[in-house]
């Protein structure tokens, strides 16, 4: 089973007691992945999220007023992997692959071996990708 995916990389920012905002630095239209792919995103997206003109979020709130939750298209509440997992994830799948690789892959992969450096490495942020299914 494949899933249309939508990564958006994000910057946390924590302030305070728990107030926590994820900023899209970059978004990437992924198209079918597998279920495995899918199934990295497995931390519960928490605090607000910005999309990247900076305005709150236009995904779906679900929910009570005190814990609303983010969903996609299908449904399922907004959840996210460190940088460094599905970094990992692409290394692996390209280490692996004999033919000609998927080319979201390559570039998704570069793209997040380029934030890692300069956000990650240079300036201490925390980097995760978040998954919308559409």
């Amino acid at each position: 089973m494949g899933y249309e995916s939508k990564l958006y990389i994000c910057k946390r920012i924590k302030i305070g007691d728990g107030l926590c905002y994820n900023e899209v630095l970059a978004a990437m239209n992924m198209s079918k992945m597998g279920s495995d792919f899918v199934r990295l995103f497995d931390e519960k997206l928490d605090g607000d999220f910005f999309g990247m003109d900076g305005a709150m979020s236009r995904f779906d709130q679900h929910g009570d007023e005190d814990e609303p939750k983010l969903v996609d298209n299908y449904g399922d509440e907004l959840k996210y992997a460190s940088l460094d997992r599905v970094l990992g994830w692409c290394d692996e799948y390209m280490d692996n692959t004999d033919e000609f690789p998927y080319w979201r892959i390559v570039v998704l992969q570069e793209m997040l071996a380029s934030l890692d450096i300069h956000f990650k490495q240079l300036y201490n942020e925390q980097l995760i990708v978040v998954h919308y299914g559409y």
